[in-house]
């Protein structure tokens, strides 16, 4: 399920996003010269707590990545991440899905492993 679940968001991210110029990978796998920005998907799972209101959902991130303190060119590509799956018809093999974006979710970081900053963007999606 998660196989499809990251082609068919990644594809769809691809055909959406063009600043990226299809750089999507799943998880830090994004080798040390890939050129910035970039976005990186992170499958978190089903949902385990059964007092959330989000149990029998399934999380995953996307950060875009840039260079180091760079967030003021990172927040137009972040914002297209939103619009570009949030409520939005994503296809997989077996149906479609519609990811709900996370509001309040948006969180700028610096990774060391890639020598750049991020901002993470989080969306829910029916497990």
């Amino acid at each position: 399920m998660y196989a499809e679940l990251r082609k068919a968001i990644r594809d769809h991210l691809a055909a959406e996003i063009t600043e990226v110029d299809e750089r999507i990978f799943n998880g830090f796998t994004a080798p040390a010269d890939t050129p910035k920005p970039y976005l990186v998907i992170e499958m978190s799972g089903e949902v385990p707590s059964t007092s959330n209101s989000r149990r029998g959902w399934a999380r995953f991130d996307v950060l875009s990545i840039g260079n180091e303190g760079d967030y003021l060119s990172l927040d137009p590509i972040a914002d297209a991440v939103v619009v570009a799956l949030d409520q939005q018809s994503v296809v997989l093999e077996t149906g479609t899905m519609r990811p709900e974006h996370k509001r309040d979710s948006r969180i700028d970081m610096w990774i060391a492993e890639v020598n750049g900053t991020a901002i993470r963007d989080q969306f829910w999606i029916p497990a």
